[in-house]
């Protein structure tokens, strides 16, 4: 498939409205009710857009998180953590014009992610022997890529379901240099062409991160981003065949 194109172009995804009567209410019992009630119309809706054409999950790196949240009250286990691993989606669709569209959708910088508050706490406290049994690398985003015969410049948009932990400087570059990792000069992004689509509330909450939050987030890698860099989305929105990004509420 042939990924070269000009300059990023305008997007207009097609916004989705199923859940917009549940997304309006304020009382968050009858939001679930309404959320229930409307997921069958939209899985219909979704399936009859058509279908991408790949999808392939990878994995990046299995981590400690903690059991109280991960199993929140669900949990009889006195371990204080359970093992996440962290996977890399790929997503390939066809626009309307027929040119191949391709969506990395948790493409996580394991490196720069270490430096979230809690995982750099844990860090410190835990001998480098118990970490390198606990966290286990599968393999980076670019060698997932490398072994697809996907190159970095026919990447379209990047996503994540939240920015907890995500340090994207890397992914998507940035204006100015950067202390810790380009010191010289900008950022050079790993994905030159491509968008990280993010919903404009997020951003404008991890400007101001509750203190309850602080220790999931690395506020201060969102200052000086490429502007280019950014795709700001409000709600639900298709992207593609089969392809769509839905903001519910809550964690993620």
């Amino acid at each position: 498939m042939d990924g070269s194109r000009g300059p990023a172009e305008a997007v207009d995804f097609a916004p989705i409205d199923a859940f917009a009567e549940a997304n309006r209410t304020t009382s968050w019992g009858l939001q679930l009710r309404r959320i229930v009630e409307a997921a069958p119309r939209f899985r219909d809706e979704l399936a009859a857009t058509g279908m991408p054409d790949y999808v392939g999950t990878f994995d990046l790196i299995s981590l400690p998180y903690p059991t109280e949240f991960g199993l929140f009250r669900a949990h009889a286990s006195p371990s204080p953590f359970l093992i996440i691993t962290n996977r890399l989606i790929v997503v390939r669709w066809r626009d309307r014009e027929g040119r191949t569209r391709t969506l990395l959708f948790e493409p996580s910088d394991v490196e720069l992610g270490r430096n979230t508050p809690f995982f750099a706490a844990l860090a410190r406290r835990m001998p480098d022997f118990a970490e390198r049994l606990i966290a286990t690398s599968h393999g980076g985003v670019m060698d997932h890529l490398a072994r697809l015969g996907i190159r970095p410049d026919e990447i379209d948009y990047l996503s994540f379901d939240h920015l907890h932990t995500q340090d994207v400087r890397r992914l998507i570059g940035t204006r100015g240099p950067a202390a810790d990792i380009s010191p010289g000069g900008p950022v050079t992004p790993l994905f030159p062409r491509a968008r990280l689509i993010v919903q404009r509330r997020e951003l404008e909450l991890i400007r101001e991160i509750h203190p309850v939050q602080r220790p999931w987030y690395q506020p201060e890698t969102y200052q000086d981003l490429r502007d280019e860099g950014l795709l700001e989305i409000d709600g639900d929105v298709l992207l593609g065949p089969g392809v769509a990004l839905l903001s519910p509420p809550g964690h993620t």
